[in-house]
Order: C-alpha cells, then sequence, then structure tokens
C-alpha cells in the first residue's frame, strides 16, 4: 500500500469503492507514460510512480480531458485506490500555466543554430513524441520565448548503439545570444554526457556554485555533487528550477547541483547537441510568476 498523511475522501457510486480505500494525494505531476498507464508524481520530495486505472476519470482546469494532455509540472491531486494500488481520478486546478515547449509533431517554437539544414539534426518522432537529436555535429536549438523564473522539466535518454561521450548533450537556461565565438549559446548549461550529467558550465555568464565561482567572461565547468545518471538506454527525468539569481538541478529525483549569482535576465531554453544521439520528450516548463514568460 502507498503510505502517505492523505486523507480519505468519498467518490461517486460510479467507482465502485468505499471511502476508506480511497485517499487524495498531491503533488507535482513529473512524468506521464500513457500507453504504459502510469504517472509519476513527486510528493514532499519522494517520486512514486503509479498506475493508471483504465477507467480513470482525467480534468484540467475543471474540463474532462485524457491522460495525455496531462504535462511534466503541473501540479495535481489524485484520487488513490490505497488497496488495488491504482490512480482512480487526476485532477489539474484552474490555474494552471504550465507550457508545453515541445508539441511531439514538430519543432515549432524552437529556432535552430547550426551549419545545414534543421532536418538534418533534429527531428520530430510523432509516434513516440519523442525529440531526435542525431549528434553528428556541434548546433543547437532554442525557443522562440524566452523565460525569467520557472521550473523547467524534461526527459532524456543516450540511444544505445551509438557513440555516447562526457558532452553527448545538454540542456541551457537563460540564454540571450551566441557567445563571442558564435559557436554555443551563452547562459547557464545542464550538462548531459556520459559521466557528467548534471554538470553546470557558465558559458559566459557569472555564476557560483560550492565547487567554484565563475565571472562570466569564460567558458567554465561547474561539477555536480551528487550523481543520479542511469544506464544508457534508460529515461533520465531532469528538472531546472530557476529563481531569482539561484538555479537547482534535480536528476531522477536527486538534488545533483545547485548554484547562484546567476544572471536574472529572461532568455530562452537551449537544447545541444555535441556528439551523442539524444532522444527528448514532456519538455515542459511552469512559469513562477505572471511575469516570468516574455517574448
Amino acid at each position: 500500500m502507498l503510505k502517505t498523511g492523505a486523507v480519505c475522501i468519498v467518490l461517486s457510486s460510479l467507482l465502485g469503492v468505499s471511502e476508506a480505500e480511497v485517499i487524495t494525494i498531491e503533488g507535482t505531476l513529473t512524468s506521464v507514460d500513457a500507453t504504459a498507464r502510469t504517472i509519476t508524481v513527486d510528493v514532499d520530495g519522494e517520486r512514486r510512480t503509479l498506475d493508471v486505472s483504465r477507467k480513470v476519470k482525467v480534468t484540467v482546469s475543471g474540463k474532462g480531458a485524457r491522460l495525455n494532455r496531462l504535462r511534466a509540472g503541473q501540479k495535481v491531486k489524485l484520487s488513490y485506490h490505497d488497496d488495488l494500488e491504482i490512480v482512480l481520478r487526476v485532477n489539474v486546478g484552474g490555474d494552471d500555466q504550465t507550457l508545453s515547449l515541445f508539441n511531439g509533431r514538430n519543432l515549432q517554437g524552437w529556432q535552430f543554430h547550426g551549419n545545414g539544414r534543421t532536418q538534418d539534426h533534429w527531428k520530430a518522432d510523432s509516434q513516440r513524441r519523442v525529440l531526435i537529436c542525431s549528434g553528428t555535429d556541434y548546433n543547437w536549438i532554442e525557443t522562440d520565448q524566452r523565460f525569467a523564473d520557472f521550473t523547467l522539466h524534461l526527459e532524456w535518454r543516450f540511444v544505445p548503439g551509438h557513440q555516447i561521450t562526457r558532452s553527448g548533450s545538454g540542456v541551457v537556461v537563460r540564454s540571450t545570444a551566441p557567445i563571442s565565438d558564435g559557436n554555443m549559446p551563452n547562459g547557464v548549461e545542464i550538462q548531459i554526457g556520459s559521466g557528467t550529467s548534471g554538470d553546470f558550465f557558465a558559458l559566459e555568464t557569472p555564476l557560483r556554485t560550492s565547487e567554484g565561482n565563475a565571472l562570466g567572461d569564460k567558458l567554465i565547468r561547474l561539477q555536480k555533487t551528487s550523481s543520479a545518471e542511469r544506464p544508457i538506454g534508460e529515461w533520465n527525468q531532469l528538472v531546472v528550477q530557476c529563481e531569482a539569481d539561484e538555479i537547482t538541478v534535480t536528476l531522477n529525483g536527486v538534488t545533483v547541483n545547485a548554484a547562484t549569482r546567476a544572471v536574472t535576465v529572461p532568455g530562452r531554453v537551449c537544447l545541444l547537441s555535441q556528439g551523442s544521439k539524444t532522444e527528448f520528450r514532456n519538455i515542459n516548463l511552469a512559469p513562477l510568476s505572471s511575469g516570468s514568460v516574455a517574448k
């Protein structure tokens, strides 16, 4: 049984369960697998993966919805059958402002920077709703919109059978322009690489961690404090929170890095191609305030 401090609630007779069997769980959604019918939710810092009933009732902003409408980063309230260990209802409140940065079909909302054509390096697999980075060259894509304070949720994995490097890919936040040589965006990079996932790279921007200090005039690596990377081929869950001058990185439920003295101006979110074939999915961003999104 799921052990939480949640309270019992009464559901309609339509579901055919009693008050004592159902509990309410409130938390933040971290991933959804509509095919396997599972959801993962963060409850007070603890992540739980739960099975979902085939008759689940999903409500988003007061309206009925399908399971695949749910996005990582949303605040959810679940009705959970504690004996059957299955989710019966999912409710997302009306004030939810989570943005889906990748629509699962194409690269609408993103701009490509690099040599060649976008489709030579970045493709959307619409059947799997996955964004594929070929890793064959150094380039990047960035969002059309700029963001200030937010929580970014995404999943990534390295594709088995392809070369995996220590600098295989990366996520950059608060990017405002390319660096001086034009080969990368500026901003704070969260490394995605073999054994290096969670490291910071300060790309011509100031940043301070317990491991060091970047003044903003060079490319400085600031290593992670913990390791939580999963084996090649498995999906990793990455959460990056930017609030004022603080940036915190959580990988697979473990806080692996944290920094202060970051630039606070709104910037773009970038995904990097740095030598390894990488897949991304469920790329969602939750603004932390009404003024956190800029054009």
